[in-house]
């Protein structure tokens, strides 16, 4: 079972904003979180029942390594 992801404008910003302070921290960390979260949401959408539900039929899950969600 598919879902469909949708990214709020301030999502999409938080990540772009991310991604800078990484990258000024050491290079290439940028890209590695932007490859987490890519990750993290290929696995929502092919294995959404495998992440918890917290509102409604919204799911949550972790980023690996970085301090962030997706929900």
């Amino acid at each position: 079972m598919g879902c469909k992801v949708v990214f709020f404008s301030s999502a999409s910003k938080e990540i772009q904003d991310s991604f800078v302070w990484y990258e000024n921290r050491v290079n290439g960390l940028g890209v590695r979180f932007v490859n987490f979260i890519d990750q993290t949401i290929e696995l929502i959408q092919k294995h959404p029942e495998g992440f918890p539900n917290k509102k409604g039929s919204y799911r949550e899950a972790t980023v690996k390594i970085f301090p962030y969600q997706i929900g």
